[in-house]
């Protein structure tokens, strides 16, 4: 049996210049707990970051999985481009909106400008 990494979901934006202006990405994913732990010391917030389960906001303002037939649901971004990462307590429920958070969530955070 493969060893599961422990992991927590986690609530990503990011800003990726493309073509000179900046876009904005915003997923939930998964994080291992060890990369999450080196991203405050000087030499773990450089390169780059592995989201697992990727998640994403619909145009209707749902919770999609980033995983279809094309895409295997993990993506790697540079963490140069990292705006904001937040520690989420539950695992997004596809097809479903951000009625499905606690009220703390603050569900202006899901609206891409």
């Amino acid at each position: 049996s493969t060893h599961q990494t422990p992991t927590e979901w986690v609530f990503v934006h990011f800003n990726v210049l493309e073509l000179e202006r900046p876009k904005s990405y915003f997923y939930y994913a998964k994080v291992s707990r060890e990369r999450l732990a080196t991203l405050t010391t000087p030499e773990g917030s450089r390169g780059f970051i592995r989201l697992h389960d990727v998640k994403y906001w619909d145009d209707e303002q749902r919770i999609q999985n980033y995983r279809d037939g094309e895409n295997s649901g993990e993506l790697v971004f540079n963490l140069k481009d990292l705006v904001r990462l937040s520690v989420v307590h539950q695992a997004p429920v596809a097809g479903l909106g951000y009625e499905q958070f606690q009220s703390s969530f603050d569900a202006s955070l899901a609206q891409s400008p």
